[in-house]
C-alpha cells in the first residue's frame, strides 16, 4: 500500500506540458485516478491494509511531497509578481527534479501538479490507520497532522488570501492559479477536520475570514472557490461549538448554536445570496473542476451549494 501510495503521488506530482493548464486541470480531476470510486478505494485500503511499520513514513513521505509541489507552486507565482513589478524580485532556486518539466516560471503550470497532490495526499492521511498504531506512534502522528493543519495550511491559506484579495481589486489580474489553490488547499482541510478519529479541530484566523467573505462575494471568484469558502468554515465552527453532526437530531438546537456564531451566521449569509444571484444547474457530475468560470460553473456551484445543505444539514432534521 505504500508503494501505491508513493506511485500515484509520483504520479500527479509531474506537471502537464500542456499550454493550456486550465484545460489540464480539468482533464486530470476528471481522469480515473481522481474519481469518487478510486478515492473512496485508496482510503479503505490505506486504513485497511497500510500496515503499523509503514504508517509513519507514509505519511511524512506524502506531507514531504505535498508541501514540496506547493513549495514550487508558490515560488513560481511569487516571481510572476516580481517580474510585473508589483512585488520584491527574488532569485529563483533551481527546480528539483520531478519538476522540472513544468514551463519555465508557470504557476497555473504547478498549480495542477499541487492541486492534484493536495487531493490524493487528503484522501491517504485522514485514512491513516492510527487504530492499529501503539499509543505513543498514534500520539505523534495526530500530533504531526494538527500541526500541518495549524501551521502549514492556515500559513499557505493567509498567504494565498493576501496575494488573491489584490489580484481580485486589479481589472488585470489573473487569479485562476491561486484561487485553485486556495480551493484545493480548503478541500485538504476539510477533509482533515472531518475526519472525526483525527479529532483536529480547525481554527481560522480572523483577518482570513474577512478576507473569505470579500471574495466569496465578488464577481471575480471562481466558483469552485466560492463552493469551498463555504463549506470549510461552517464545519470548523461546529466542531468549535462542539456541536456533532451524527448525533443532533433537533434542527433547531442546531440553529441556536449556529446563531451563537457571528462568523457561521455571515458564512451563511453569503451562501444564501449566492443561491438568490445564481440560476441552479439541472445537473452536476460532483467534480469540483467543473465548477469553473462562466455561467456553467456558476450555475453547477449554485447546484453543489444546494446538495452541501441537503446532503451535510438535513440529516439533522427529524
Amino acid at each position: 500500500m505504500h508503494t501505491y501510495i508513493s506511485a500515484v503521488l509520483s504520479a500527479v506530482t509531474s506537471p502537464s506540458y500542456s499550454s493550456h493548464a486550465r484545460k489540464a486541470y480539468t482533464a486530470a480531476f476528471s481522469s480515473p485516478l481522481l474519481h469518487l470510486v478510486h478515492l473512496d478505494r485508496l482510503s479503505k485500503c490505506t486504513n485497511d491494509f497500510l500496515t503499523p511499520g509503514q504508517t509513519q513514513d507514509t505519511m511524512i513521505s506524502v506531507l514531504n511531497t505535498l508541501k514540496h509541489t506547493w513549495d514550487m507552486f508558490w515560488e513560481a507565482q511569487q516571481s510572476i509578481i516580481a517580474n510585473s513589478g508589483k512585488g520584491p524580485r527574488k532569485k529563483r532556486k533551481l527546480a528539483p527534479e520531478d519538476l522540472s518539466s513544468a514551463k519555465a516560471g508557470d504557476p497555473d503550470v504547478l498549480v495542477v501538479a499541487f492541486a492534484l497532490t493536495a487531493r490524493m495526499s487528503s484522501m491517504a492521511l485522514s485514512s491513516l490507520p492510527l487504530q492499529s498504531l501503539p499509543d505513543s506512534t498514534r500520539l505523534d502522528v495526530r500530533q504531526t497532522l494538527v500541526d500541518v493543519q495549524s501551521n502549514f495550511i492556515q500559513s499557505a491559506l493567509q498567504m494565498m488570501f493576501k496575494m488573491i484579495r489584490r489580484n481580485l481589486l486589479d481589472p488585470n489580474g489573473d487569479a485562476w492559479g491561486c484561487q485553485v489553490g486556495i480551493a484545493s488547499t480548503l478541500r485538504l482541510e476539510y477533509t482533515l477536520i472531518s475526519a472525526r478519529y483525527l479529532s483536529i479541530r480547525a481554527e481560522i484566523d480572523e483577518n482570513v475570514f474577512a478576507t473569505m467573505l470579500d471574495v466569496v462575494g465578488d464577481s471575480g471568484t471562481l466558483p469552485e472557490l466560492s463552493g469551498e469558502i463555504v463549506r470549510t468554515p461552517l464545519l470548523a465552527w461546529c466542531f468549535r461549538l462542539s456541536l456533532d453532526l451524527h448525533i443532533i437530531y433537533q434542527f433547531r438546537s442546531l440553529l441556536n448554536g449556529l446563531a451563537c456564531s457571528t462568523q457561521s451566521h455571515k458564512v451563511l449569509e453569503s451562501l444564501l445570496r449566492y443561491l438568490e444571484r445564481s440560476p441552479v444547474a439541472p445537473n452536476w457530475s460532483g467534480s469540483s473542476c467543473k465548477l469553473s468560470f462562466g455561467k456553467s460553473g456558476q450555475e453547477q456551484t449554485a447546484l453543489a451549494l444546494i446538495r452541501l445543505l441537503i446532503d451535510r444539514w438535513l440529516p439533522v432534521v427529524e
